[in-house]
């Protein structure tokens, strides 16, 4: 088994063990979270396809702003 194998293999336990916990605040649930933060600050760290991000993110805080009614995403828009 590769090391590639032996990580997706832990990941899938991690996930399955996460979906039927009902602590979600145990030792595993917590591991679990450190690990998608570490990989969500590695994978958007850097801004990869400048467009298509700033498309993106334009239109979750639009998408936001007009559920709550605020006004900084005319402000995205504009940037």
């Amino acid at each position: 088994m590769s090391t590639n194998d032996e990580m997706a293999v832990y990941l899938e336990e991690l996930l399955d063990h996460e979906r039927s916990c009902e602590v979600r605040d145990c030792a595993l649930c917590q591991c679990a979270q450190t690990i998608y933060r570490l990989v969500r600050n590695v994978i958007f760290s850097g801004v990869v396809y400048p467009d298509v991000t700033i498309a993106a993110r334009g239109r979750v805080i639009g998408a936001r702003n007009r559920a709550d009614g605020s006004t900084a995403f005319s402000l995205v828009q504009v940037a």
